[in-house]
């Protein structure tokens, strides 16, 4: 099954004319081998293809548009390599870097692969393509598909001459220009160890090998008949075309793949303007309740001032539901009386028959009705006894501390009375 259609992109393409135009384009599978052969479509062929392989649509940019080459990156340049990277091109390209895209692939060992071509034209080649309802996934330098290893570099043949070396530089020459790029070969690739060389036929083999330099000649290692589509996956180097290979993509940044929210829209709209008017109804009906309770809770407060007026006619209102409580409680308090005269025609008594035991102080606490007791004596039994005697009538006793310094015993003794 299809995972990728790739379509080629001719160098001498110029999406502005009217003219119809027809692209070779070739389906991919997840092993990265060629589904069948080579096809020339339309782009309106090209949207049903996809549509029916329910592939992604990748767009191969060929290398007479699109150059490629490694540059040095240091850890503190990645996260600005986008702004700064361009700008040590500006000696070596031919018109202003503000007008090309650039596109880079993952850091690694201190270099980074960088891409760049015409944005104007990238721009409207997308452009033209997304008229025609087919949603690019992605766009990759065609030279950068060879494969090539560490160290090498690999010419292919065909309609123009494309060249990568093992450190990502890629470009491709017209086949006018191949002869005196071959010559110069020398100089733009002094690192390479060995060439790996592929052509369409023996001939144009052989006719590729004589253009090189006799001092490169020698470094051939390889050397493979395959078509333009073979060339990207030759049994030999790196596999570059698996779809789980990384592909350094050309839409990245300005250009890269936006969330089809229009798309989205058209799908979903009925339903969010469905759910737009129950969210309306259901907040309309909150306020209207809050409203409702809001005057429920007014005229409930009125009848608190209301009723608090009737029991304190005069005086400061504050918080009158508060005031009422507490005036409530206290008059509660007042009609149940207090036993602290009970506690005390109970304690005082037998205090007198025990000389030696001295009341320093009490305190009663009406809440919990107990009464409590700070004694001191020249012994503890003296306390113990008094607090036995404690425990009769309807009231219990409870040591509660005690202690002794220089020969007098101190103590806390609390009276509680039974609940009858």
């Amino acid at each position: 099954m299809a995972e990728r259609i790739i379509i080629k992109i001719p160098g001498d393409f110029d999406p502005n004319k009217e003219a119809p135009v027809e692209f070779e384009w070739r389906a991919l599978n997840g092993s990265g081998e060629w589904e069948a052969e080579q096809e020339l479509a339309s782009l309106e062929q090209l949207q049903n293809d996809s549509l029916e392989q329910e592939a992604e649509v990748w767009l191969m940019i060929s290398g007479a548009r699109v150059s490629s080459r490694t540059l040095p990156i240091s850890a503190a340049e990645r996260r600005h390599m986008q702004s700064l990277l361009p700008f040590q091109l500006e000696d070596d390209v031919a018109c202003d870097v503000e007008n090309l895209h650039f596109a880079f692939g993952t850091p690694k060992d201190g270099e980074v692969t960088m891409a760049y071509l015409d944005k104007q034209w990238f721009a409207d080649t997308l452009h033209l393509f997304s008229e025609e309802g087919i949603s690019i996934n992605g766009c990759i330098p065609e030279p950068l598909l060879l494969p090539c290893d560490e160290k090498t570099c690999t010419l292919s043949l065909g309609s123009e001459l494309l060249v990568r070396n093992g450190k990502g530089a890629a470009f491709s020459l017209d086949d006018s220009l191949a002869d005196i790029g071959l010559k110069q070969l020398e100089e733009m690739e002094p690192m390479a160890e060995s060439f790996t060389l592929i052509a369409p036929s023996d001939e144009a083999l052989a006719r590729l090998e004589e253009q090189m330099p006799e001092a490169l000649r020698e470094k051939v290692g390889q050397r493979y008949v395959r078509d333009f589509w073979g060339a990207f996956n030759v049994s030999s180097g790196t596999a570059t075309l698996g779809v789980p290979a990384e592909w350094l993509n050309l839409c990245a940044g300005a250009f890269g793949r936006r969330l089809p929210i229009l798309a989205w829209w058209g799908l979903w709209r009925k339903l969010a303007y469905f759910s737009l008017f129950v969210l309306a109804v259901f907040i309309l009906t909150n306020v209207l309740e809050v409203q409702q309770l809001k005057s429920q809770q007014g005229v409930m407060q009125q009848d608190i001032e209301k009723a608090f007026r009737s029991v304190v006619p005069r005086g400061a209102m504050v918080d009158a539901s508060r005031q009422l409580k507490a005036k409530m409680k206290s008059q509660q308090n007042v009609s149940q009386g207090s036993d602290a005269l009970v506690f005390m025609s109970f304690v005082s008594p037998l205090l007198q028959a025990a000389p030696k035991v001295k009341l320093l102080g009490f305190q009663y606490n009406h809440d919990r009705n107990e009464m409590r007791l700070n004694v001191q004596a020249p012994s503890f039994n003296n306390i113990e006894s008094v607090r036995n005697q404690l425990d009769k009538d309807g009231f219990q006793s409870t040591l509660m501390s005690s202690s002794a310094q220089g020969g007098v015993h101190s103590a806390r003794i609390k009276i509680e009375k039974l609940s009858q």
